[in-house]
């Protein structure tokens, strides 16, 4: 009797064996691992409504730089003297500090400021930003937190209102492409190297960020080909585009200079 006994281990093991096989025998044919058919789960509470976020106070509408161009608006005073934006003029030290003091007196009013970012938007570029950027981390390692503070005030400022004014013209500028090359292509079909006049004002658009947009990207095209033009594989294509091209934006209300090689 003694040596049918088991061990304590081994007593546990068969224990368990039995009772697994158990369980094995219970289990139903239609149901092989046991698992039995699940229950279906709680419908999930619906989410709680999102509460719009309200749009700041402060926020300036886009800048609408073409009425400010209207005869009799402000945008000529706005505009930094010419003797300072042309660089070869000035250096780039007294542009910067000639737009940079004009922007900061405006800071505090956001019409004010968006209108003359907009009559200066070409000067108030990447390169200012930049130089804004490394006046105000230059402050502030030197101690001096409240220029620096200053200095990121502008430079955040003169962020927003860039885009304010680039978001409406850059939606036009897909669109102006499509036109021009229609433009071309009717031109080519045609086989002229002149536009109609109409033709032309018709193709830049009706409203002011349209003819903008047009302007720009006839003027791209043509400093594309003209890129192009030391390159003898395609020096004689180049020229033709460019005849073509300087065509259309001459047609342009206000009209515009080009190289036709």
């Amino acid at each position: 009797r003694l040596a049918r006994r088991a061990p304590p281990a081994l007593a546990g093991v068969r224990r368990k064996v039995k009772r697994d096989a158990a369980v094995e025998i219970s289990k139903p044919k239609d149901d092989p691992k046991g698992f039995g058919k699940a229950e279906p789960a709680a419908a999930a509470p619906p989410p709680p409504p999102k509460r719009q976020a309200a749009a700041p106070a402060s926020q300036a509408p886009p800048v609408d730089v073409f009425a400010l161009a209207a005869p009799g608006s402000r945008l000529a005073d706005l505009r930094v003297p010419a003797s300072l934006a042309q660089p070869a003029a000035a250096s780039y030290g007294e542009l910067f500090r000639s737009v940079a003091q004009a922007a900061s007196s405006a800071l505090g009013d956001d019409a004010a400021f968006s209108a003359f970012a907009a009559a200066n938007r070409d000067l108030m570029d990447y390169r200012f930003q930049y130089k804004l950027t490394a006046q105000a981390l230059a402050a502030k390692n030197l101690g001096d937190a409240a220029a620096g503070a200053e200095r990121s005030a502008l430079c955040d400022a003169a962020v927003r209102a860039g885009l304010r004014f680039d978001a409406p013209l850059f939606r036009e500028v897909g669109p102006a492409e499509q036109r021009l090359g229609q433009l071309l292509g009717s031109m080519q079909q045609a086989g002229v190297a002149e536009v109609e006049g109409g033709a032309a004002v018709q193709a830049a658009g009706g409203a002011p960020q349209q003819q903008l947009a047009f302007w720009l990207v006839t003027s791209a095209a043509i400093a594309a080909w003209e890129s192009k033009l030391d390159l003898p594989s395609v020096a004689d294509l180049a020229r033709q585009k460019l005849r073509e091209l300087c065509a259309v934006r001459e047609r342009l209300p206000g009209g515009g200079g080009g190289r036709a090689g």
